[in-house]
């Protein structure tokens, strides 16, 4: 399916490969050569400029391994365009320093490394599907609005005397005017009941649409990192008074790995973010939350069960209004986040008093 997409989506679009490598760059092009219409490549800012200029490649392959600071070169891409598509590629995977810079920046994909292996040309498949599918999309639907724009643009230009095509019906005479009878001046005036109004409806039926988008090895990949949720979490706090700072750090990483995937989705791409910051609180500040394990506990173990019952009522199923579900994981990962976050330090002394003029 994801070789399908690839094919149909990557046909009519450029690649940017950025690898400072030659022999890793020409490898990366043999891959490619028969996906892409057109294959560029760059190793410094200056051919990143040339290229971004003359052609404006529709997305963006970089070699974490070979270039020195590769993520300056995300800014200096999106300087010409602010949503331009970065995919990384690493052999480095395992690096979670690694990992937390590529979610601060955002990119669209990762690519292990090296792709001879099996698994790892499947995931390049499927990363470049989805990512080459959006861009597809939204290049058709460019294409339209300008067709609509032009058409618009020439019937303003067309005259509104001989040329016009309703010409004719607007010559008809109008017809005279119905006599208006006065009212009587001493009659009352009828009062006007106005007519009941319908409580608004809403359709819900629009929600389904999203469910058609939504890839089959994503589901499995939630319901895998699901798995390592439920394990980590059952490690995390063998008691109710100190937590296991190790099993909370994976807990938070696989929190991180279930938002990165609802991320890549536009409908559940704010409760994938919130998820995300989720799991990094708890990566980061393991060492606090195993301290206060006694209160975070039931916060934690409540939000792990959320998510279990979202898989089950919105994914399985293809609830028919999920916005509920997603307000209101966002709301309990905000207040984790809350109970996590240290509160300001007040420069009031203790002996301040409020004075009454």
């Amino acid at each position: 399916m994801h070789h399908k997409t690839l094919k149909e989506s990557a046909g009519s679009l450029s690649v940017l490969v950025l690898d400072a490598d030659a022999a890793s760059r020409a490898q990366l092009h043999d891959s490619l050569k028969h996906t892409f219409k057109e294959i560029f490549t760059a190793a410094t800012p200056e051919d990143i400029n040339m290229v971004m200029k003359a052609s404006m490649a529709h997305l963006t392959l970089i070699n974490l391994d070979t270039l020195e600071e590769p993520f300056a070169y995300v800014p200096l891409l999106q300087r010409h365009d602010p949503f331009h598509p970065v995919i990384a590629l690493t052999s480095r995977h395992d690096d979670m320093q690694l990992l937390r810079t590529y979610i601060d920046h955002a990119l669209c994909g990762l690519i292990p490394l090296p792709l001879q292996k099996e698994e790892h040309h499947t995931i390049m498949v499927r990363t470049l599907a989805k990512v080459t599918h959006r861009v597809y999309e939204n290049l058709v639907l460019l294409h339209y609005v300008e067709s609509l724009e032009s058409q618009h643009t020439q019937a303003l230009d067309v005259s509104c005397k001989s040329d016009c095509p309703m010409a004719a019906t607007l010559k008809k005479p109008l017809a005279p005017l119905a006599t208006i009878t006065p009212p009587d001046d001493f009659a009352f005036f009828p009062v006007s009941i106005p007519a009941p109004v319908a409580a608004p409806t809403v359709d819900h039926s629009i929600y389904r649409d999203y469910f058609s988008l939504l890839q089959s090895d994503d589901k499995e990949e939630l319901l895998d990192q699901l798995s390592d949720i439920d394990a980590a979490h059952a490690m995390a706090f063998p008691n109710g008074d100190l937590g296991d700072v190790a099993a909370i750090a994976r807990l938070g990483n696989s929190l991180m790995r279930f938002g990165n995937v609802l991320f890549h989705y536009q409908f559940f791409c704010d409760m994938g973010t919130a998820i995300l910051e989720l799991g990094k609180m708890l990566q980061d500040e393991a060492d606090k939350v195993a301290q206060n394990a006694s209160t975070l506990e039931l916060f934690v173990s409540g939000f792990c069960s959320v998510l279990q019952n979202y898989m089950n009522d919105v994914w399985e199923v293809e609830c028919a209004n999920p916005k509920f579900f997603n307000d209101s994981i966002i709301n309990d990962a905000a207040l984790i986040i809350a109970q996590l976050t240290p509160a300001p330090a007040s420069t009031a002394s203790d002996d301040d008093s409020l004075l009454f003029f």
